[in-house]
């Protein structure tokens, strides 16, 4: 599974870390993905729907797109398999939901021993649904709550 996280200011040399990028994608079967990560590294003038099978067309089997507070949408190669609602929640402190959902799908995964390629492709969809379920509640979660990224006040001079 492959996160990118992309944090734009901090490339020095986005050509090279845009090739970066996309050999990662090509070793993984999973990729999570926020929106706003989405159109960093796809075509911006592209439809979302053909900005994630430009990704799945790379190698991996499944993208999780991220909304926020509009929840995941779950694609394979055959386009849109389902979406999910993020629960309805109070938000404190979003850093950490995206690595929170993250934890959250590959533990249900886990419990479905699907962390391989041959397993994942076998899950139903009410199976990988459920995982992605838990893995927005999980993050959704986290949001309710500050910590994630606590303040640095107790360094200050």
């Amino acid at each position: 599974m492959l996160d990118p996280n992309i944090r734009p200011a901090f490339i020095n040399d986005e050509a090279r870390y845009r090739a970066r990028i996309a050999e990662m994608i090509s070793h993984c079967d999973i990729i999570k993905i926020s929106d706003e990560d989405l159109s960093w590294i796809s075509a911006k003038d592209h439809p979302r729907g053909k900005q994630v099978a430009d990704i799945l067309s790379q190698g991996p089997e499944f993208v999780c797109l991220t909304l926020g507070s509009k929840g995941v949408e779950i694609y394979d190669k055959s386009g849109l398999c389902f979406a999910t609602p993020a629960p309805k929640v109070t938000v404190v402190d979003t850093v950490g939901a995206g690595d929170a959902f993250n934890a959250g799908f590959l533990v249900s995964l886990k419990r479905l021993n699907a962390l391989s390629r041959l397993e994942l492709c076998k899950q139903s969809r009410t199976s990988l649904e459920g995982a992605v379920r838990f893995a927005t509640a999980f993050a959704s979660d986290t949001a309710t709550r500050r910590g994630s990224d606590p303040a640095w006040n107790f360094i200050a001079p």
